[in-house]
């Protein structure tokens, strides 16, 4: 499901069209039906991310693994489309 009118700030917050936020959105989407996953486990604070590589949990480097994945599929799907802007995933980062 994707909500348009998020979809639609998050494309005014990006300076491209909606139908460009709605294909990284579709891309995005498939990634994760695919099973890849970004995001962090319960125990790792959001605000310390910057420094998760410094931290020991074999949580946090599963996680920083497993974005890194997400992030480098998302890149070369986009890439094959034709994109050369940034993901969601690197927009975020």
């Amino acid at each position: 499901v994707i909500a348009l009118p998020t979809a639609s700030r998050q494309a005014d917050e990006a300076h491209h069209s909606l139908a460009t936020e709605v294909e990284l959105l579709l891309v995005h989407g498939i990634l994760h039906l695919l099973g890849y996953d970004h995001e962090p486990p319960p125990d790792v604070n959001l605000e310390e991310m910057d420094r998760i590589s410094e931290m020991d949990s074999l949580e946090s480097v599963e996680y920083l693994e497993r974005a890194a994945a997400m992030a480098a599929a998302e890149r070369a799907v986009l890439t094959s489309l034709g994109w050369s802007g940034d993901g969601l995933l690197d927009r975020a980062s």
